[in-house]
């Protein structure tokens, strides 16, 4: 009930469908993409060539399934390639370069910023953010092995250990050595900012899971979740996380009212 109120099915593409995504935000994006259609392989032959890898992704889908890093050099026959893409459903995107302080931490993988926040009656506000970090695969996702670690919303410091999904807590990255709390995130004004910025895109959607990644030009969304799972911000916080629920509901109540 919650979800349908601050998150309606009948906007839900723009977010559910990742090319829709990516055109409708794409001056946050800051990344090519290509969707594979029956009459567009020269327009995929163009887009491999000169390139090490690319990300290759579902059209829609959760926790990360089916995300994976193909390498071009393995491509030994385009259009099978392409045909696979069209048979699964599947796009491909440029890969992601992630600021060397990110990357430290887990450099096989992108790892991101969780940013939830919320719109309403023309006011947008952070609710909550974590950084999930990869455990050595080509996704960071917490299910997908992956961990997470709160981060302060006013500084963009990592507060605490991190957890997986199976409740294992990390004061220290078990590959690279790296201590998480306490550490500060790059660029963190500017994060706040474009995920701000963008919640009123569509202004329907009032709550959103951004998932950001830092560049060394700039923060860029890899996606967004218009209805974010509440297993992070319970996990990292170490408590129930119902005082979301209520703010949002205070805040579009305010604006209601208004």
């Amino acid at each position: 009930q919650f979800y349908e109120k601050v998150s309606p099915s009948r906007y839900k593409t723009t977010f559910s469908v990742k090319s829709n995504f990516m055109t409708a935000f794409r001056p946050y994006v800051g990344r090519l993409f290509l969707v594979p259609r029956k009459d567009n392989l020269g327009e995929l032959e163009e887009f491999l060539r000169g390139r090490e890898a690319v990300m290759v992704k579902p059209l829609s889908g959760l926790g990360g399934r089916d995300v994976h890093k193909q390498m071009v050099a393995s491509i030994s026959d385009t259009a099978a390639f392409h045909r696979e893409l069209l048979e699964n459903d599947l796009f491909v995107e440029e890969v992601i370069c992630q600021h060397p302080e990110i990357s430290a931490l887990c450099s096989a993988s992108v790892n991101t910023i969780r940013v939830m926040t919320v719109n309403a009656g023309g006011e947008a506000a952070l609710l909550y953010a974590c950084l999930r970090v990869g455990a050595g695969g080509d996704v960071d996702n917490f299910h997908a092995g992956g961990m997470a670690v709160q981060v302060d919303l006013e500084t963009g410091t990592l507060k605490g250990p991190a957890v997986n999904k199976i409740c294992e807590e990390f004061e220290v990255h078990p590959v690279t050595g790296v201590r998480f709390d306490g550490r500060q995130l790059p660029m963190w004004d500017a994060v706040r900012r474009i995920c701000l910025e963008a919640s009123f895109v569509e202004p329907n959607i009032h709550v959103v899971g951004w998932d950001v990644a830092i560049t060394p030009e700039g923060p860029v969304f890899v996606e967004g979740n218009r209805r974010p799972g509440f297993d992070l911000p319970q996990m990292t916080s170490g408590r129930g996380r119902k005082d979301i629920v209520r703010q949002v509901e205070q805040r579009l109540e305010a604006a209601a009212s208004a």
